[in-house]
């Protein structure tokens, strides 16, 4: 949605792809259009980061188990919460960092001169990630819980 506000766009983008969601606010004269980039390139950075952390992954494991001359061995080896948490903030902070990198590069991106506040929510059966650039929020409720 486009809001006007003392002159200026309040551009509010929505990216749902895969298990990633992400709202962005542009700001400045061409806030919309870095946002209109980053709503479709950010999803991208972030799936990519989890490809090439599956893959890494997926080495590590078969090297772990030839080292170990188990070749029967199928199962991966197992990571501790924090181990996994540290990867997904990796991923995410990669992606974000890839994402600007990649706007500042493109000579149709205003990014030098108008920004966005970014939210975005990678999750799964079994977990959720949050990160966020700017002063956007977010907030998780109980709904079990009056407020």
């Amino acid at each position: 949605t486009n809001d006007v506000n003392n002159g200026h766009d309040n551009v509010d983008d929505v990216v749902v792809v895969y298990q990633v969601a992400g709202v962005m606010d542009g700001h400045g004269r061409q806030g919309h259009v870095l946002t209109n980039f980053l709503s479709t390139h950010l999803p991208v950075c972030i799936q990519q980061q989890f490809l090439n952390c599956t893959k890494q992954e997926q080495l590590e494991s078969q090297i772990q188990r030839l080292a170990n001359f188990d070749l029967q061995s199928t199962l991966p080896p197992q990571q501790s919460d924090n181990e996994h948490m540290q990867k997904i903030h990796s991923i995410l902070i990669n992606s974000f960092h890839q994402a600007q990198w990649d706007a500042m590069q493109n000579e149709k991106v205003p990014a030098g001169r108008s920004g966005t506040t970014c939210i975005v929510c990678c999750w799964n059966d079994d977990w959720i990630h949050v990160a966020h650039v700017g002063d956007s929020q977010i907030y998780q409720f109980n709904t079990d819980t009056t407020i």
